[in-house]
Parts: C-alpha cells; structure tokens; sequence
C-alpha cells in the first residue's frame, strides 16, 4: 500500500517509498514535489473525495480512480482517506491509503 499525508492544498507532504515506487518516482523527496491534482486522470474525481470531507465525512474509503504515472501511464487505484483536524477543529492534513488495483 501507499501511504501519504497531503496538505489541504493537494500537496505531498510525506509519502512512503511503496507509492513513490508505484508511481514511477525515484524516491520520496521526487514524489513530494508533485501536485497530488496532476495524478489524476479525472480531477472531478479528486474533488469528489474532498466535497465528501467537506460534506462531513471524516474518513473516505474505497474510492476507485485512475492515477497517473510519473511516465504518463495511467494506474487504477482504490483510496482510503481520513481528515486530520487541529485543535481549532480546522482541516490540517489528509492522510490516505492506496491500493495498485493492478497488484491484485
């Protein structure tokens, strides 16, 4: 599984190496300069997960999307996406789970 924690901005602020690697990076520090937004084939399907977190729902799961690749080759992946909150009850931080539909 990847695992990464993203800005409220759709930035990458840590991942781990299995989803830079899934993605096609050549290591953390690669994949954390990417904008979270340009992985995705269809970005209405980015700003869906996020409407839900708007709507209320604290954790996201089991969402199926098409990444893209670092190479441009595209990646069906299955989300898992929780809100972090601060103590002022504002969104900090995402953090997300995500399976290669492929490694199935």
């Amino acid at each position: 599984y990847g695992i990464c924690r993203v800005s409220v901005d759709g930035r990458f602020t840590e991942v781990n190496p299995a989803l830079a690697q899934m993605l096609g990076y050549p290591g953390t520090a690669a994949l954390c300069e990417a904008d979270l937004g340009d992985l995705y084939v269809d970005p209405s399907a980015r700003a869906a997960v996020l409407r839900r977190h708007a709507e209320g729902e604290a954790l996201v799961s089991g969402v199926e999307t098409v990444w893209r690749r670092r190479d441009g080759t595209t990646l069906p992946v299955r989300l898992h996406s929780r809100e972090v909150r601060g103590a002022s009850g504002a969104i900090v931080y995402y953090e997300a789970f995500v399976k290669d539909m492929e490694a199935l």
